[in-house]
């Protein structure tokens, strides 16, 4: 795992802590998506802000100047959709926030910019055959069942905490502080959503799409040149 050194003190802190174990100081952020400063997979980077506080992400995946990216904390509590009912990633109004509130809320102007349409391939649930329904294009997304299997090291790696926001508009945690997130594929019938248990593991069986106590990790594609 990596580390930083703290500012204060000099300790190592490690990466994902919010401060320093010796001295209390705050842990210092990321670089920002655009600096000018070589990225590779794994790594973190800030972009955007939510509830006040710069929003961390991990990079996944990179292509030439493009950076797939992940937040690294669970950012807020959002069903998947508003009402019981067979839905899909296109239909639901998660997809909706993540595009609309989300996208608006979260990024300047020219921070917008930088955010890429995607193609997203909703498939169907590989376990229960469920319908993914139609592909769709989107700036900001869920990951999917397969996306949260590929890009991640294992259960522990896909564990997230809450931020503080999450955490007062209602996210839950478990004992060790780390909250279940949502996924986009369906689950076992058309009224349920994958997700990710706060210990990291992928329940592809799901949980109804108006569960509340579930989180959200938004994923992107972004430009980091200049």
């Amino acid at each position: 795992m990596a580390s930083f050194v703290c500012p204060a003190c000099g300790a190592k802190i490690p990466e994902g802590a919010a401060a320093c174990p010796d001295c209390g100081s705050a842990a210092p952020l990321p670089p920002a998506v655009g600096e000018e400063v070589s990225h590779r997979i794994g790594d973190r980077v800030t972009f955007g802000t939510w509830g006040g506080e710069p929003l961390v992400w991990r990079i996944l995946d990179l292509d030439d100047n493009r950076a797939f990216l992940v937040t690294e904390h669970v950012i807020d509590r959002v069903p998947y959709h508003k009402q019981h009912a067979a839905v899909t990633w296109e239909q639901s109004t998660l997809r909706t926030w993540c595009n609309t509130t989300f996208l608006r809320g979260a990024f300047t102007s020219q921070e917008q910019r930088r955010i890429l349409e995607t193609l997203v391939t909703n498939g169907d649930s590989s376990e229960y055959d469920t319908s993914g329904g139609n592909d769709t294009k989107d700036r900001v997304f869920c990951l999917s069942v397969y996306e949260a299997g590929r890009f991640f090291l294992g259960e522990a790696d896909r564990r997230a905490k809450p931020t503080p926001l999450a955490q007062r508009n209602g996210a839950v945690t478990n004992e060790e502080g780390f909250a279940d997130w949502w996924l986009r594929t369906p689950g076992h019938t058309p009224s349920y959503a994958a997700h990710v248990y706060g210990n990291g593991y992928i329940y592809s069986y799901g949980y109804s799409v108006t569960r509340d106590r579930d989180g959200v990790r938004p994923a992107l594609w972004v430009t980091l040149d200049q």
